[in-house]
């Protein structure tokens, strides 16, 4: 599968387009019982998608980004790393505690 696209929120709007570097866009193996549950998932939940949608979407209809981040500050907190600076994945590799 080739990831050629980015997926993200600035000031509450929601915006995709071609990632920042030529490292953004790459490769990503997708074991083909992956694919199949993804397949799966399209037809059961998501009959009406084009090919550019969201795979996993709210019963809305919205990006899940929002939900996603509210789990993600909510979890630096009970490690206690809530002073990360945002609910980035990428502040979980460094050391933002002191």
């Amino acid at each position: 599968m080739r990831v050629g696209r980015r997926f993200y929120r600035v000031g509450g709007r929601l915006t995709v387009d071609t990632p920042e570097s030529e490292r953004g866009a790459r490769t990503v193996p997708l074991p083909t019982f992956v694919a199949t549950a993804l397949r799966r998932h399209l037809k059961e939940h998501r009959a009406d998608a084009s090919a550019d949608d969201l795979v996993f979407v709210t019963a809305g209809g919205r990006d899940v980004l929002d939900g996603y981040s509210q789990v993600i500050r909510g979890a630096l907190d009970r490690i206690g790393r809530a002073r990360c600076p945002g609910p980035r994945l990428a502040a979980l590799r460094n050391d933002c505690s002191g």
